[in-house]
C-alpha cells in the first residue's frame, strides 16, 4: 500500500509480489516486469471496449436492417393496395413478422 501510495500506482503490490516470485533482482527486470502486466492490462481494455464497440455497431446495424426491412415490406403492400395490412403490420408484429416471412424479406 505505502508504494502504491507513493508511486500513485494501485498495482505496484501486485507487481512486487510477482517480482519476488520470479526473483527479479534488479530495476531493469522490475520495470520490464511492470511494462508486461501494463501491456496485459491494456489488452484486457482493449479487448473490452472492442467488445462493447461491436455489439453496439450490431445493435445499429440490426435496427436499420430491421427498419430497412418494414419499409420494404411497406413499399409491396402499398403497391398493392393494402392499407389495411399496412396499419395491421405497423400495430401487430406477429402479423407483421408473418408478412415479413411471406414476402422473403426476414432474413
Amino acid at each position: 500500500m505505502l508504494m502504491s501510495a507513493m508511486s500513485g500506482f494501485k498495482n505496484v503490490e501486485n507487481i512486487i509480489k510477482v517480482a519476488h516470485e520470479r526473483k527479479v533482482s534488479n530495476m531493469k527486470g522490475f520495470f520490464e516486469l511492470a511494462e508486461e502486466k501494463g501491456l496485459e492490462k491494456g489488452i484486457e481494455l482493449g479487448r473490452t471496449e472492442g467488445i462493447e464497440k461491436g455489439l453496439e455497431l450490431g445493435r445499429t446495424e440490426g435496427r436499420e436492417e430491421g427498419a430497412d426491412m418494414v419499409s420494404e415490406l411497406n413499399t409491396i403492400l402499398a403497391r398493392e393496395g393494402n392499407l389495411e395490412k399496412i396499419i395491421k403490420a405497423n400495430t401487430d408484429k406477429i402479423y407483421r413478422n408473418e408478412l415479413l416471412k411471406k414476402y422473403r424479406l426476414l432474413r
